[in-house]
């Protein structure tokens, strides 16, 4: 495999991990929002749903890994 297409398979890997991690950084907005909406609900009276922590923790892990990405350059953990 030519140096060419060594970083051009490498370029397609970074690619997918990129969006992989837009698509959970994504998921954090969403859940940040309904967060905030459901805080206003509990403020207002309107009640409150309790939601489960499996997307704050994918949220956490999602900031951890380009914490951990920014902290190296280009390399994805």
């Amino acid at each position: 495999m030519s140096d060419f297409d060594q970083l051009v398979k490498e370029q397609m890997q970074l690619m997918d991990q990129l969006l992989d991690v837009q698509g959970e950084l994504d998921l954090c907005l969403e859940t940040e929002k309904q967060l905030q909406q459901d805080e206003k609900k509990k403020k207002s009276g309107i009640g409150f749903v309790i939601r489960s922590n499996r997307n704050v923790r994918n949220c956490k892990k999602s900031a951890n890994l380009i914490y951990k990405t920014n902290r190296r350059g280009h390399q994805f953990i």
